[in-house]
């Protein structure tokens, strides 16, 4: 059935195809003819009614709402609209106001400067004192015990250097920052010290050259006994050999003998004594050395102590500079003065108390402002905004242009929008035209920021709710 159907839809199409040709050819036949006022009047009621043609003026008017109806739905179509994120916000200075703040608990000596005034960097704000020690006596102090600990380095150094030398006398080297009487004091101190060793040094030398004297002598008299010992055993042995043959009395061989076993006892005792001069020569040697030793051992050690003392009083010295310093305060650039904490000389501020605000000259301002979670995913640096200050309503003053420059990456919560993340708008210009003068946006003006996101068409902006309803009905239980 379904076949024959289809085989006979062309020939049924082209038979209709040729009736509405045929009633659209013979139109204008089937139409009355055009009748004047007078003579519709005369014809029935119904008759007139259907003859007379409608008013110009319904027509054109509904002619016009079509064509608005096209129009507006091309423009709705082609035209495009943009799409912005709306954040509030504030105007900050992009090198932030600069803080003054004491570094520890101090009383207030002088106040150089007044609630906006304007100050240059590295200007004197604010002279403190310590409220425990004053830091110039402190820092007197830990410099003076620098000096002496690098004196007393130097000494024993030079010390060190004169008996491995074997110098006549130590000389100090020149030390900056040393008072020449201090480095005169401490010259004569180490060279009464040098000479102290050299003294020891030369009894030492003493005692090895008389013990060498007596070596020698002993020496010399053991080579006399050496020599003359044989001729004295000769003459007792000849006395021996007569005595036997009562050439000579008993007396006289004893005598001989008595020579003999003297020279012998005396030779035997020389050796002796030879050796003990020899060992006391090495002994006094020995503690010539152990002495030169200890003296370069005690100077050297002493010398590490004083320099690691040094160094640690260095570093007590920088920390005292860097307390007097932080007596004055001085401002870290040049800006104009606010919110003076202190007004009163003698007064007692705390540790990081802030005392005064520094708004740096010639500031870039920028927008702090915040972005909703609904938003933060379509906004990223590089983008176009607009931002509107409420102190000058924008549609007498006028707008600012901006650009975005940084969007946080984590949220932080508020108290009333809750979750939102933070956005830097950098501003082209920081000021408004207001009555014909040039007002700067001054930190803290609340604002508005319209950040241009992208574009859409115009009709998405009518459907997007009708389709978000549909979407979210069509879900609902």
């Amino acid at each position: 059935m379904s076949t024959i159907l289809i085989r006979h839809l062309p020939a049924l199409f082209a038979r209709y195809w040729q009736v509405f040709r045929a009633a659209w050819t013979q139109r204008k036949d089937l139409q009355s003819p055009a009748r004047g006022t007078l003579e519709r009047q005369f014809l029935p009621a119904a008759l007139e009614l259907t003859e007379t043609p409608a008013p110009a003026a319904p027509r054109a008017i509904m002619w016009a709402l079509v064509a608005a109806l096209v129009v507006g739905l091309l423009w709705s179509w082609l035209g495009r609209v943009d799409m912005v994120a709306v954040a509030s916000g504030k105007v900050i200075s992009a090198d932030k106001t600069k803080l003054v703040q004491p570094a520890e608990t101090a009383v207030v000596r002088r106040i150089h400067v007044s609630d906006g005034q304007h100050v240059e960097a590295g200007q004197l704000l604010v002279e403190l004192e310590a409220a425990a020690t004053a830091p110039e006596a402190e820092t007197e102090r830990a410099q003076q015990a620098l000096n002496a600990a690098r004196l007393e380095a130097a000494r024993y150094a030079a010390l060190t250097s004169a008996g491995q030398a074997r110098q006549a006398e130590v000389r100090l080297p020149a030390l900056t920052g040393i008072h020449p009487h201090d480095l005169r004091a401490e010259q004569r101190a180490a060279q009464s010290q040098y000479l102290e060793h050299r003294a020891r040094l030369t009894s030492f030398d003493a005692e090895i050259s008389r013990r060498s004297a007596e070596l020698a002598a002993s020496r010399e008299l053991v080579q006399k006994l050496t020599e003359t010992l044989p001729i004295a055993r000769s003459r007792a042995e000849d006395y021996k050999s007569l005595v036997e043959r009562n050439f000579v009395s008993r007396h006289g061989y004893l005598e001989r003998e008595q020579v003999r076993i003297e020279q012998e006892r005396d030779l035997g005792y020389q050796h002796a004594h030879a050796l003990e001069l020899m060992a006391g020569i090495e002994e006094a040697r020995s503690r010539r050395a152990a002495l030169i030793a200890e003296f370069e051992r005690n100077a050297i050690a002493a010398q590490l102590e004083a320099q690691k003392r040094a160094n640690q009083l260095e570093q007590e010295l920088i920390k005292a500079r860097t307390r007097e310093v932080q007596q004055k305060l001085i401002a870290p650039v040049a800006g104009t003065v606010q919110q003076l904490a202190i007004h009163t000389e003698g007064g007692v501020v705390t540790e990081a108390q802030p005392l005064m605000a520094i708004v740096p000259d010639e500031q870039q301002a920028e927008v702090e402002a915040v972005l909703e979670n609904r938003d933060v995913g379509f906004v990223q640096p590089g983008q176009r905004a607009v931002i509107k200050v409420e102190t000058f309503p924008f549609t007498r003053y006028g707008t600012i242009e901006g650009e975005v420059a940084f969007v946080s990456q984590d949220a932080v919560a508020d108290e009333k929008k809750g979750l939102v993340f933070q956005a830097r708008v950098r501003l082209k210009r920081a000021e408004l035209k207001v009555d014909e003068r040039i007002v700067p946006l001054s930190p803290g003006m609340a604002v508005t920021a319209e950040i241009h996101t992208g574009n859409r068409r115009v009709i998405e902006y009518f459907l997007d709710p009708i389709r978000k309803t549909v979407n979210e009905s069509l879900g609902e239980r």
